[in-house]
């Protein structure tokens, strides 16, 4: 493969997917072109060799264990004493739901669930076992470029994740560049890319704030959001992950996206059904058309059948004006009580 790229002059090899992140970056070693060395391709890839490069520069980190052994999983666990723990896969490219747990027994059913969503090649991916931590959750998106004499790293956006009493994600909000979470959380991710020895391409950082500790990386993952949520901000934002991937590849710098002139105010709002259904039509009309809404997942249709406690779909919301947003999103989850996932009882 590597030999019929060179004869087309390829200048730049980027993954489409977690599945090609490895013969991504071996490509681009064969071809002499920009890309992470095979340390990187590990630390990417796997949230206890994420925390263990870290460590090694001196960076705050999560207490974690990565192990495929649940009786080692537990003596971990009674080792640190610690109030409750998270169970979840230690593949960054696997999506599993996270658990928390507090006793022996706790760990044992989140292991097996974790276990039982983990896919085919799951025996050798492992689980990971972390300290659960207490504060703010923020998303950090960020493209990498080979640079003139070291990797440039630039933070595209920073998102504020918050959530429900469940734990899943209940809204993502775009934080202004000059907010200072955003300023602060800049340099903290900078070291981390250092660290991990990224060189080129996209990053999504999972940080949560913790009082005392200060930002601390729960996961990294090297591919960038491709959901059609995703992609309708990436639109709205200006920017094209893999266009400026290649960009910083070959030219050695990242072009930061040009914001619109004003306020933007963006939200990424997921659907939460309590229970199962099917989505109303006329009230997901109602929502269609409220005036911040700019974005609605297509399958997001009348009487599409839905599962407690799975997102059907999300919806983005946009305004110069903050408290616009504010108000649809408020009226997007009374909508949800008032029936939206009662369409398959008429």
């Amino acid at each position: 493969m590597a030999r019929r790229l060179r004869a087309l002059n390829v200048q730049a090899v980027v993954a489409g997917s977690p599945q090609g992140l490895q013969l991504t970056d071996r490509l681009a070693r064969e071809l002499g072109l920009p890309g992470n060395g095979a340390i990187s391709t590990a630390a990417r890839c796997d949230v206890g060799a994420q925390v263990e490069a870290l460590a090694a520069c001196g960076i705050a980190a999560p207490r974690l264990l990565r192990t495929n052994s649940l009786d080692r999983a537990r003596e971990w666990a009674a080792f640190m004493a610690l109030p409750a723990y998270v169970v979840t896969a230690a593949d960054t490219g696997v999506d599993v739901t996270e658990s928390v747990c507090a006793s022996p027994r706790e760990i044992g059913e989140a292991w097996h669930a974790v276990r039982s969503t983990l896919p085919a090649r799951g025996a050798g991916i492992g689980v990971a076992i972390r300290e659960h931590l207490y504060g703010h959750r923020y998303v950090v998106h960020s493209i990498s470029g080979r640079g003139d004499v070291a990797p440039a790293h630039t933070v595209t956006d920073v998102w504020a994740r918050h959530r429900s009493v469940t734990g899943a994600t209940d809204r993502l909000e775009l934080l202004p560049q000059s907010a200072l979470m955003a300023r602060l959380l800049t340099p903290y991710i900078l070291r981390v890319l250092s660290a991990l020895q990224v060189s080129t391409g996209p990053m999504s950082c999972e940080v949560v704030y913790t009082p005392g500790r200060g930002p601390l990386l729960l996961r990294a993952t090297p591919m960038p959001d491709t959901s059609p949520a995703g992609r309708a901000v990436r639109t709205t934002l200006g920017s094209d992950v893999y266009r400026d991937t290649v960009y910083g590849a070959i030219h050695g710098r990242v072009r930061q996206p040009v914001r619109s002139p004003g306020p933007l105010h963006l939200t990424r709002v997921p659907l939460l059904p309590s229970a199962d259904g099917a989505l109303d039509r006329w009230l997901l009309r109602t929502i269609r058309y409220l005036p911040t809404v700019t974005h609605v997942d297509a399958q997001l249709m009348p009487r599409v059948p839905v599962t407690a406690h799975v997102s059907p779909g999300e919806l983005v919301l946009r305004s110069s004006a903050e408290r616009a947003v504010e108000a649809d999103y408020r009226v997007i989850r009374a909508i949800e009580q008032l029936g939206l996932y009662a369409g398959g009882c008429s």
